[in-house]
């Protein structure tokens, strides 16, 4: 767990532009340094269960695969690696070992109540987008180039 979290941080340090101009080369080696950690457990799994491809199609293996492809990919296409995002998804194992299974009765109550309630969510929903398109309409034409905003820090 400890290792798919820090691999979405060193993702996400290593796309601010200044974080990348000056730690670059540490990034790609620990994501490289992830990537084959990641790897290894992804070929460990395929190995170790009686049925290689349940394993591979099941929801965690394509998981897992996806989380270590763009790092390949980049290899092949530049600018994929920021598509590592996706090893966050991998930290949903815990749900297993957690048995969430416990908590369907909560879940089928909620899906009720959100059901139930689904007319005032929509309004909600609708209202914030409404709300947040005109600010940032507003935000967009007061911090035009031509009143001195650039954009920059």
């Amino acid at each position: 767990m400890l290792s798919i979290v820090v691999s979405v941080i060193v993702v996400g340090l290593d796309s601010v532009a200044d974080l990348r101009l000056e730690y670059g080369m540490p990034f790609i080696k620990w994501e490289w340094f992830f990537t084959i950690l990641f790897t290894i457990e992804y070929a460990l799994r395929i190995i170790s269960v009686q049925r290689a491809s349940g394993y591979i199609f099941s929801y965690y293996g394509l998981v897992d695969f996806f989380s270590i492809l763009p790092t390949y990919l980049s290899l092949i296409i530049p600018g994929s690696q920021y598509f590592l995002v996706i090893r966050i998804l991998r930290v949903l194992r815990v749900f297993r070992v957690l048995k969430i299974t416990q908590y369907l009765i909560e879940v089928h109550q909620l899906r009720q109540a959100m059901r139930s309630s689904r007319r005032k969510i929509t309004v909600f929903v609708f209202t914030v987008v409404t709300i947040a398109v005109i600010v940032g309409s507003l935000m967009y034409v007061i911090e035009d180039p031509e009143h001195g905003f650039t954009g920059r820090w």
